[in-house]
C-alpha cells in the first residue's frame, strides 16, 4: 500500500500525514491510514458517499 495513495488534506493537526486509498474494485470505499516506519495504521474505512469532512472534523 505504500506509495499507492495520496495525502488527504486536513486542518486538524492530529490528522496531519493522513493518507487516503481507494480500493481497486471497491471504488466507493476509502481507507484512511497513517504510514509508520515499518507498517501502516488503518484508522477508518469509510463509504465515499458519507460526509468525510464532517467525520474528520469530529476527531
Amino acid at each position: 500500500m505504500r506509495g499507492m495513495s495520496s495525502r488527504y488534506p486536513v486542518d486538524n493537526l492530529r490528522l496531519q500525514g493522513l493518507r487516503k486509498w481507494a480500493v481497486k474494485g471497491f471504488k466507493k470505499y476509502l481507507i484512511f491510514y497513517f504510514e509508520r516506519d515499518e507498517s501502516i495504521e488503518v484508522v477508518w474505512i469509510l463509504y465515499a458517499g458519507q460526509d468525510i469532512e464532517k467525520i474528520l472534523e469530529q476527531e
